[in-house]
């Protein structure tokens, strides 16, 4: 499958059959000449989905419907297989060098955060070749401003053709030998025309596509069918022709871009056409004083499951047809449909939410049954659920959610619009298993469009939602997706813990020791006049707090305040006189000990140097004359 070598454009389908799905999250420029069928550039893919082979059997992607909007061939490893590189950053969640974020603002709370995106604009070519462009928002700037050089305007900027657009006229005069593919009698061709341009002479009805330029020649693809004389060369431009701005145009001068402000640019593409031509314009954009997408909280919402129609059956999962779901209040089961929200019975504990966070997507949430459930289900059971989940508001940012995006209340844990600091999200890769709190965050996923409507009621409630896998892309901002390989600057504060010392001065009074709040705390010494008792680790704001130093389920670890005890035991006179006994019985019976294992391991030998066997020895300390022979005229003290 080679639609770009087989010269087809991104209006015509490629050839094949479709075994997989992907999500582009962006083109980069790599090496060749734009236009030219042999240009390369690196595709970041996410949420790959192959349906009835593998990923290594990819020959060529098409992007769009019947008809596609771009295609290209992959380009293959040496074993002659499609391989997906750096899968090591295929996720949408990057980790701040800070924990316990406190907000991404500067000092005086303004916003000083800015990424770079690619940002899509519908254009109007004009006859003479040129179009200005012109950003609308001055926090979307281009990367840099004048006239832009070749290796900008190629790794900064795309232009596609939408329509065909012509020559108006004659660009040059050449000839071609039958079953030639050479053209030859050219005037200055490699300032005119540019390898993969389709180019027509008069007379001929094939067009060919050019492979090679020079001064007074060009190399075609295809040969000519019939010898062609002196005929005059148009450049035909169809739909899906990628125009190379690096290079040249029918006018005989470079094609160019000029970026004269921040947000206003001009092109030239040099070619002086029939008529003007629409056509789309990728450009990466410097979105700088840029706000977070927020949050809206929206609680004790119901979605209705009908298990004899649902795609689930009775076995389930079950589509919520709501992305990022926060938690499950309550999950009824009635034989029948809901009537009131409080028909059936309570089964909440039987089922599992999966929130339908991914590594890249916020999906729609399911429900499953818990394995170790025994609630039995049959069709035509009807299950309310009724939940809590956050909706997408870009009405004022757009890009990224971080601290800032969630609605937060810590005076009033009943706001029902609102969750604490401690409550926001942790997720937890459901391929890698790592753990990111997103507080501590820079979340760029973007959400998949809800199918259940949003409902405090039965009325309007969705049965049985259904499932999509279309990308909301907001209210007028578009994704503005953080491009790869790209600085995301941020300017934030965070909050930090510190260690306190607990003791009892010698009045007998609680003295608090307090430490110094720091990234990597230490506790404060002791003072000389107090007794220690305690450590109190204290977390960065909220400080929750818990007795327990390991505790770690469904937490984030950050926020948790702890006690240590440093354990000191009492004692009585009368209890240390019983130590004293029990220590001196303890150093008796080690002396002794000791004394044995030396008597055992002496070396006593034989005429023939072996080592005598020992039935039996006694040993003494000398600390008394128990053992003693005192009748013995040899003893003597």
């Amino acid at each position: 499958m080679n639609p770009i070598a087989n010269n087809n454009f991104s209006i015509q389908n490629a050839t094949g059959n479709e075994i997989g799905t992907a999500r582009v999250r962006a083109l980069d420029y790599t090496s060749g000449s734009k236009g030219d069928p042999d240009a390369e550039y690196k595709l970041y893919l996410y949420d790959v989905q192959m349906s009835n082979a593998a990923f290594t059997e990819v020959r060529s992607i098409q992007a769009g419907g019947t008809t596609a909007n771009a295609k290209a061939d992959i380009i293959l490893n040496a074993s002659g297989n499609a391989i997906v590189n750096e899968t090591g950053f295929n996720i949408g969640v990057f980790e701040l060098p800070a924990n316990a974020v406190r907000r991404l603002r500067d000092s005086t709370g303004a916003i000083d955060n800015s990424f770079i995106f690619n940002q899509s604009f519908g254009v109007t070519i004009s006859s003479a070749g040129t179009f200005t462009l012109t950003t609308n928002d001055s926090n979307e700037r281009f990367l840099d401003t004048g006239v832009q050089n070749a290796t900008q305007k190629n790794e900064n900027f795309y232009v596609v053709l939408n329509g065909t657009a012509t020559s108006s006229g004659a660009v040059d005069t050449g000839s071609m030998s039958d079953g030639a593919n050479t053209i030859t009698g050219l005037t200055d061709a490699d300032t005119k025309f540019n390898v993969g341009e389709r180019i027509a002479l008069a007379g001929h009805a094939n067009t060919f596509v050019i492979s090679s330029v020079s001064t007074t020649s060009m190399t075609t693809f295809t040969v000519a069918q019939a010898a062609i004389s002196a005929q005059a060369i148009t450049k035909v431009l169809p739909a899906g022709t990628v125009i190379n701005m690096s290079g040249v145009g029918g006018d005989g001068a470079n094609r160019s871009i000029d970026v004269t402000t921040d947000t206003t640019a001009d092109f030239d593409i040099q070619e002086t056409l029939s008529s003007g031509v629409s056509a789309t314009v990728h450009a990466k954009l410097n979105k700088v004083a840029a706000r977070e997408k927020s949050k809206t909280y929206n609680s004790s919402r119901y979605v209705m499951i009908d298990t004899s129609s649902n795609p689930g059956g009775v076995t389930g999962p079950w589509n919520l047809g709501i992305a990022d779901v926060f938690k499950i209040r309550e999950i009824r089961k009635n034989s029948s449909r809901h009537t009131a929200v409080t028909d059936g019975i309570d089964v909440t504990s039987d089922f599992v939410l999966d929130n339908g966070q991914r590594d890249n997507l916020y999906s729609l949430a399911r429900i499953t049954k818990d394995p170790n459930s025994n609630l039995t289900i049959t069709s035509g059971d009807h299950l309310l659920v009724k939940l809590d989940f956050f909706s997408e508001d870009t009405s004022q940012g757009a890009g990224y959610y971080s601290v800032d995006s969630y609605p937060i209340d810590d005076s009033n844990a009943a706001n029902t619009t609102a969750i604490t600091t401690a409550e926001i999200p942790t997720f937890i890769s459901p391929t890698s298993g790592d753990e990111y709190k997103l507080r501590d965050s820079i979340d760029i996923r973007p959400r998949i469009t809800d199918t259940a409507n949003n409902t405090t009621s039965l009325t309007n409630i969705s049965t049985d939602p259904a499932n999509t896998f279309t990308v909301l892309e907001g209210t007028g901002n578009g994704l503005r997706y953080a491009y790869p390989n790209e600085n995301f600057t941020v300017d934030l504060s965070f909050y930090l813990g510190r260690i306190d010392k607990v003791a009892i001065g010698k009045e007998g009074l609680f003295r608090i020791l307090p430490g110094t709040s720091s990234k990597s705390p230490i506790a404060p010494v002791d003072q000389p006049d107090a007794f220690t008792i305690g450590r109190v680790n204290v977390s960065p704001y909220p400080s929750v707090i818990t007795a327990d130093p390991y505790y770690r389920e469904g937490a984030n670890s950050s926020i948790l305040t702890y006690v240590i005890e440093d354990r000191v035991e009492g004692y009585t006179m009368a209890d240390i006189g019983v130590l004293e006994d029990r220590i001196g019985v303890l150093e008796y019976y080690t002396s002794l000990n000791l004394l044995e294992q030396s008597t055992q391991s002496l070396q006593v030998t034989d005429g023939a140097g072996l080592n005598r066997f020992k039935s039996g020895f006694l040993v003494e300390n000398f600390t008394d004359g128990y053992k003693a022979d005192i009748g013995n005229q040899d003893f003597k003290i």
